[in-house]
């Protein structure tokens, strides 16, 4: 009575195909990444003097390739100065070819707030 031993290959050859396959999906998309360089952020009043506001501290909400950052809290003494970068990374899935990724993020859009942490 002979037992029937299965060759490990098979298994090998499985995990060298799945791996095949990551990379060749990795190959038919686009990776964008963003940094978004915030300095400063300028309010003035009707005669051009600076704003100071009472209250909680304010920072910058971004929305950008579908994802929201904020920036670190600051004094609401303006200009404020934030020295700080936002970085937005997206994997366009639907974008084959680089040369048409100008057509893909075409409705994108950048969206700013300066808002209060109550």
């Amino acid at each position: 009575s002979q037992k029937k031993i299965e060759s490990p290959t098979k298994r090998t050859d499985t995990v060298l195909t799945a791996r095949h396959s990551r990379a060749a999906m990795k190959q038919k998309c686009v990776r964008c990444v963003v940094q978004l360089s915030l300095n400063e952020l300028h309010w003035r009043d009707a005669n051009g003097a600076s704003i100071h506001l009472e209250g909680p501290p304010v920072f910058v909400r971004a929305c950008l390739l579908g994802q929201l950052q904020h920036s670190h809290l600051h004094k609401p003494l303006f200009p404020v100065r934030l020295n700080q970068e936002l970085t937005f990374d997206r994997v366009l899935t639907n974008c084959r070819n680089p040369a048409l990724f100008s057509e893909v993020i075409r409705g994108e859009h950048v969206r700013l707030e300066v808002a209060r942490s109550w």
